[in-house]
């Protein structure tokens, strides 16, 4: 006998998908028929069932639940958790973790290394982490970004120009402005300037010897030595 066709069905206005069964053929129980035996299923059976489903496409209008808090989507307020079913007010992607190891990984799928970037129209920014290096690159142009800032294990930093040289470095020795410091705690490539409104200026190295502007035409020189006495000369300039 051909299959019936079935017609003047009348929609249901509301459906329980946990209580209202749809048709289904178990092909596996030949009960009834060697093709099968016609069971019940409800909505939510179908849908908790094992195994994969595989969609074109899909539109969600209301909140988007995983596992619990695995991955959350507040469609009225228009946020996303991970880790969080409640994500926190003013942040468009909340990630919460459960343990110490609260780390999220960006890489290139190349070569491993990570990459966290901000880009707009007018240029870009990326934080970049290798091995024990983590570097800060920025430019007005959003596909060509310059280094900028290294930071490297155990506790380097080199402030860069841009274009492949260094303007400070510091470590566990001290600050160098155009040099890597070696032998104090500031070590200068170049002179220092003490520019005014910087009046009165003030430069103390080491603890021992200030000289000090006490006025555009005055300089007063103070030198404490190792008898504890402070001695001071004061020169006149032209």
């Amino acid at each position: 006998m051909p299959d019936a066709k079935i017609t003047a069905l009348t929609a249901i206005s509301v459906i329980d998908p946990a209580v209202d069964p749809l048709p289904i053929v178990d092909v596996s129980d030949t009960a009834m028929a060697a093709s099968g035996t016609t069971k019940k299923i409800t909505i939510n059976q179908i849908l908790g069932a094992s195994g994969t489903a595989t969609l074109a496409s899909a539109t969600i209008t209301g909140n988007l639940t995983v596992d619990t808090n695995t991955l959350f989507v507040d469609a009225a307020n228009n946020r996303v958790g991970i880790g969080t079913a409640s994500p926190t007010a003013g942040m468009a992607l909340d990630i919460v973790s459960a343990t110490s190891n609260n780390f999220v990984r960006f890489t290139d799928g190349v070569n491993a290394t990570g990459y966290l970037g901000i880009r707009a129209a007018s240029g870009a920014a990326y934080l970049h982490g290798n091995n024990n290096v983590v570097s800060l690159s920025c430019s007005t142009s959003n596909t060509t970004p310059t280094e900028q800032l290294r930071i490297t294990n155990p506790g380097v930093f080199e402030f860069l120009d841009g274009a492949g040289g260094t303007r400070m470095t510091l470590n566990s020795t001290g600050l160098g402005v155009g040099v890597t410091p070696t032998l104090e705690k500031l070590q200068v490539n170049g002179g220092i300037v003490l520019s005014p409104p910087a009046i009165p200026a003030t430069l103390t190295t080491n603890g021992q010897l200030t000289v000090n502007a006490t006025s555009n035409t005055n300089l007063r020189f103070s030198y404490r030595g190792s008898d504890g006495v402070t001695r001071v000369a004061n020169i006149t300039l032209a």
